[in-house]
């Protein structure tokens, strides 16, 4: 890394509010009151912990700052750590449970269905359904032995059909 003392204060703090309003980062980094060191130290960790899917955001102009920062370390570019994905119901990338939670989701499977892509049992789909009503109050219906989560209700019932076969108790 360079020496903070060479680093530009005025192109590193247009660096930090670009990356705040493109709101590539999810969150706002607040650089007020900061030393030009501790802004380096946030500006770096922001963008080295940036999940896969979103580096493609990066405005280009941050990216080339970022390398002349790092340039004096070699050949090293940008280095993404893989930060897995978290369902809304908290289960990790590459579970098991991720994959229901995916599949409940995007609904219309059956529980074979299910049990056949995240290589499982019915009995433990039908155990994280049953955990995912206790713990977080998901409603899950069944309609033709496919299911959906509750709020997917209101949108097949705008398209004329009847559901049947709730499991919300």
């Amino acid at each position: 890394m360079r020496d903070p003392k060479e680093i530009n204060g005025v192109v590193l703090r247009k660096c930090l509010k670009i990356l705040n309003n493109c709101k590539v980062l999810g969150v706002y980094i607040d650089f007020f009151g900061m030393n030009k060191e501790e802004m380096i130290k946030s500006f770096a960790y922001e963008i080295e912990h940036l999940p896969e899917y979103k580096q493609n955001k990066i405005p280009q102009a941050v990216i080339e700052f970022y390398n002349w920062m790092f340039e004096d370390e070699g050949d090293v570019k940008v280095q993404f750590r893989h930060i897995p994905y978290i369902s809304k119901f908290g289960s990790r990338e590459g579970t098991q449970m991720y994959i229901i939670d995916l599949m409940l989701i995007e609904g219309g499977h059956t529980w074979e269905e299910i049990a056949r892509a995240c290589n499982a049992t019915k009995e433990r789909v039908r155990s994280h359904m049953n955990s995912l009503r206790r713990r977080y109050g998901v409603k899950i219906w069944r309609e033709r032995n496919k299911y959906y989560l509750r709020d997917m209700r209101d949108e097949v019932k705008e398209e004329g059909k009847m559901a049947k076969g709730f499991l919300d108790e």
